[in-house]
């Protein structure tokens, strides 16, 4: 279940930055190498994560996964 969180943090966050910058922009940087280890990305998945797993440990005392 995790795994198909991130994936989806991943893709909204990728859309979003190829947005903001311009198709073309984010292109070239992907091309040229310089979009590994984004501090935004990594953030976002740690929250993303966080509240996942917050929200269903307090409110159902288990995750989906253990159901």
């Amino acid at each position: 279940i995790s795994i198909a969180v991130l994936l989806v943090t991943s893709w909204v966050y990728t859309m979003a930055a190829g947005a903001m910058t311009g198709w073309d922009e984010y292109q070239r940087k992907a091309e040229a190498g310089e979009l590994g280890g984004s501090p935004g990305l990594t953030f976002m998945s740690f929250l993303v994560l966080y509240l996942f797993f917050a929200y269903f440990w307090t409110r159902i005392g288990q995750t989906l996964g253990m159901q």
